[in-house]
């Protein structure tokens, strides 16, 4: 998924990545983190604020015998970094579950080294998907998740490790963003596209 997303924008990953000393802000169980040293980062640093994900991914670097790659707990809103420290910022997903996603951007810019790429995934805004995942999102908050659960996983037979449904529609904050407000950002901080 790392490969053709960049490879989407024109990048040469491998060039990009070599020998690189990389972060993967909100990386949860690990998966993105280890496939950035898969995909030659020298090291990788994953942070996550939750602690059961960093279990998760700890687990799984071990039986995966990949080394260079730690995982910690932190937020993106205060990294626990000296500015300037990463040759490539990864942040799939994550920024717009925060209370402040200009502060997270501008902490994924202080910890990127001078001319280094930062990848921001980040939900958009306009268009009937988004129209309709913010509608279920504020529907869903007069049910119980409880109920929810039983359900998707009980009644419908749905797999238990399959929590994308109820995780989108029962998250506390979710921010969308248009493209031009992602630029107005960016051009604030003096980034490029």
């Amino acid at each position: 998924k790392i490969i053709s997303r960049l490879k989407n924008d024109k990048i040469d990953v491998k060039k990009l990545l070599n020998n690189s000393r990389c972060i993967d802000v909100g990386c949860g169980s690990g998966r993105y983190s280890l496939a950035l040293k898969n995909l030659g980062c020298k090291t990788v640093n994953g942070i996550d604020y939750g602690e059961n994900g960093l279990k998760i991914a700890e687990e799984i670097k071990k039986y995966s015998g990949i080394e260079d790659v730690t995982f910690q707990k932190g937020n993106v809103l205060d990294l626990p970094y000296e500015s300037d420290t990463f040759n490539f910022v990864f942040c799939n997903g994550v920024l717009h579950h925060t209370e402040d996603l200009e502060k997270g951007v501008s902490e994924l810019i202080r910890v990127a080294r001078p001319n280094t790429w930062i990848f921001i995934y980040l939900y958009g805004d306009g268009g009937i998907f988004w129209y309709a995942r913010k509608k279920m999102n504020e529907m869903m908050k007069l049910i119980p998740q409880e109920y929810t659960h039983i359900f998707l996983y009980k009644l419908m037979n749905m797999p238990n490790n399959r929590m994308i449904f109820s995780d989108n529609w029962y998250v506390p904050i979710e921010t969308h963003t248009s493209n031009n407000q992602v630029i107005d950002l960016f051009d604030q901080y003096k980034v490029k596209e």
